[in-house]
């Protein structure tokens, strides 16, 4: 067994989970609220507009001849094919049966960062996380690009655990502090 002790990284994630506007002088306190609740409301409706913007994007290729669409994408838009994925694997995602607890106003109610739902829309990330996410940004958390991606990887460790029972498995977790290595020993 290789021991690195070696570190990647020495910053540390801090999740704080309220602001103190009593810190915030009073004549701008006001302002400072008004425009989280603005930024807030065009997240929301960011993501509402991405789906939309995938739903249109599918529809409009099953009607181009093969290799028009991508053409269409450069000429219109000056996007590659994968700009386009990237778009209509959102709205495929949200139209997913796995998603069907969902109602069609909760998208308007979902604050996730752009990069973000790209990260759920990949064919990589478990359902269990997907799932998570969107109830906890139909509950009203705002759900930022590196809460996604923590979500992500910490249910695509719980499988592979579990799926190494019988056996010696090394497991590597990966943090921003340091990385860990956990030998599991199960019999």
């Amino acid at each position: 067994m290789n021991d690195d002790s070696s570190t990647d990284s020495t910053s540390v994630n801090i999740e704080v989970v309220a602001f103190n506007y009593e810190a915030v002088e009073p004549e701008n306190r006001k302002m400072i609220e008004s425009h989280t609740q603005a930024i807030k409301a065009r997240l929301r409706r960011t993501t509402q507009d991405i789906i939309e913007i995938g739903e249109m994007l599918a529809d409009v290729k099953e009607y181009l001849l093969h290799g028009q669409f991508t053409l269409w994408l450069q000429i219109k838009f000056g996007w590659d094919v994968r700009s386009a994925q990237r778009f209509m694997s959102v709205a495929k995602l949200f139209k997913n049966d796995k998603l069907s607890f969902l109602a069609e106003e909760d998208l308007d109610k979902l604050a996730i960062a752009v990069s973000a739902l790209y990260e759920l829309a990949q064919p990589s990330t478990p359902e269990q996380a997907r799932q998570e996410v969107v109830e906890r940004a139909v509950a009203g958390e705002v759900m930022s690009h590196a809460k996604v991606k923590r979500i992500v990887q910490e249910r695509k460790i719980k499988p592979a655990v579990d799926l190494a029972v019988g056996s010696d498995v090394e497991v590597v977790v990966r943090w921003n502090l340091c990385s860990v290595r956990i030998l599991y020993n199960i019999i």
